[in-house]
């Protein structure tokens, strides 16, 4: 999708839930997920796609399938298969409590890349402002799981315009 243009953006940029396996993958559409209670699933998009499903899903006790479904701006949509195994009756919410997407290097969600995201990072590096939920995961440029100076690194090129994130 990405040698194609931006129009073909029907990709998550992360799916981040702990013990998720295989390791997310973009080009990689299912997983299996055990959960002990309610979770939270953490989702990122490419600028201009959307997801488009549910809030939250119910589980029951046992094996359950849970389809995330992203929409490129031209409207085509891909599926995410999450096979999850539930110790008990519990909830996957998606991004919290609402459907909230961030792009990468947006940390403060206001849909610009500029230097307040850019302090947030060096705020949370330097260990001032941690970032939580779907604000780590946008300072998670390169999808480590980390935030550190290669993140910094790549908003600060995305603002000088060198290299754009998204």
């Amino acid at each position: 999708p990405e040698k194609n243009g931006k129009m073909n953006n029907y990709y998550f940029n992360s799916i981040s839930v702990s013990g998720l396996t295989p390791s997310f993958d973009k080009f990689t559409y299912n997983y299996d997920l055990n959960v002990w209670g309610d979770t939270n699933i953490n989702l990122t998009v490419p600028e201009n796609a959307t997801y488009t499903g549910a809030k939250s899903f119910s589980l029951k006790m046992g094996q359950n399938t849970v389809v995330l479904t992203v929409k490129s701006q031209s409207g085509y949509t891909n599926n995410y298969t999450l096979n999850v195994r539930a110790d008990k009756a519990c909830t996957i919410t998606v991004n919290g409590s609402g459907v909230t997407v961030y792009k990468k290097g947006d940390t403060n969600g206001d849909g610009r890349i500029n230097g307040r995201d850019l302090a947030n990072v060096q705020m949370h590096i330097l260990s001032v402002k941690a970032l939580t939920g779907s604000s780590f995961t946008a300072a998670d440029t390169n999808g480590d799981r980390q935030i550190n100076g290669r993140d910094l690194a790549n908003v600060q090129m995305d603002i000088l315009g060198v290299k754009k994130l998204n």
